[in-house]
């Protein structure tokens, strides 16, 4: 499976957002992501940064690394 198709692509709604950066798609594009006991730090846009394994893609196409 390539690293393209291993991130998963989850809902914004799924987190809470820290630091807003941007809106995408009439979408808030956050630098953090929290969900229950995990953190995720905003890597880039799909396609313009190398994918990294066990990151996940955020709508509207960000991808986020999970923060240790």
């Amino acid at each position: 499976m390539t690293p393209h198709a291993a991130a998963m692509l989850l809902p914004l709604d799924a987190f809470h957002g820290h630091d807003l950066m941007f809106y995408r798609a009439g979408s808030p594009v956050y630098r953090t992501l929290v969900a229950r006991d995990s953190r995720w730090q905003l890597l880039g846009e799909q396609g313009m940064v190398p994918e990294e394994p066990g990151c996940i893609r955020v709508y509207p196409g960000y991808l986020y690394s999970r923060l240790p």
